[in-house]
């Protein structure tokens, strides 16, 4: 960790960055306010990094640089200026202005926010992503919804990490999907709990408030 970071992080933070650190592909899906922005500045410091995030949330990401990676320079894409990072940069763009072809470049950490955009590996957003994982050192998904919805959701966000997992590991051995009479069923809860665990355990760490912040009673 930089000693340029003078803010200090909490306990699950630190564990945070460790976790992002040592995984090529994972995926940080603690409660929205656990500070997954900083662990993920923190946990990249040094390397070129790409954010990709709604638009609105561009300028979060400008001003949590200034205190995370305060050494970093920040360069703010759009689709026609998009390139990738080089040295101690971040690039921030949005998912609407990811590029349709694959630049040139070295390595980087991929940084997606709100990961659960990607959680349909077909959509438009999905492969132009893939583009760029396709070039990353790193992939992380930054979500604090993985499973947003359907069940299918969230193998699409395991995946857009790059995380070798397929539909039908996922889907028929792990779930216990079937094909029915107007398409695929899928039970409430997993038919083997256990190997769904195995593999989000492999990719993913979600905290919740409770667990990790001593918070006072409401009244």
């Amino acid at each position: 960790m930089s000693s340029t970071i003078m803010t200090p992080l909490f306990t699950h933070q630190v564990a945070g960055v460790e976790f992002l650190r040592q995984r090529k592909s994972a995926i940080l899906a603690d409660d929205p306010g656990l500070g997954k922005t900083a662990q993920a500045l923190v946990a990249s410091v040094g390397e070129p990094t790409l954010v990709v995030c709604p638009k609105i949330a561009m300028g979060v990401w400008e001003d949590e640089a200034r205190t995370w990676r305060p050494t970093a320079k920040v360069t703010r894409c759009t689709r026609k200026t998009f390139r990738l990072p080089v040295g101690d940069e971040i690039v921030v763009i949005n998912y609407d202005a990811l590029p349709s072809e694959l630049p040139s470049g070295t390595p980087f950490v991929l940084i997606a926010d709100e990961g659960h955009y990607l959680k349909n590996p077909k959509s438009l957003r999905s492969t132009r992503f893939a583009l760029l994982r396709s070039l990353a050192a790193k992939t992380w998904l930054l979500t604090g919804t993985p499973m947003s919805g359907r069940q299918a959701d969230l193998f699409g966000v395991v995946t857009a990490t790059g995380y070798d997992l397929t539909f039908a590991e996922y889907a028929f051995r792990a779930w216990g999907a079937y094909k029915g009479d107007y398409g695929l069923e899928w039970p409430s809860e997993p038919k083997h709990a256990a190997l769904l665990q195995r593999h989000l355990d492999a990719v993913m760490l979600r905290r919740r408030k409770s667990q990790v912040l001593d918070l006072p009673l409401k009244t």
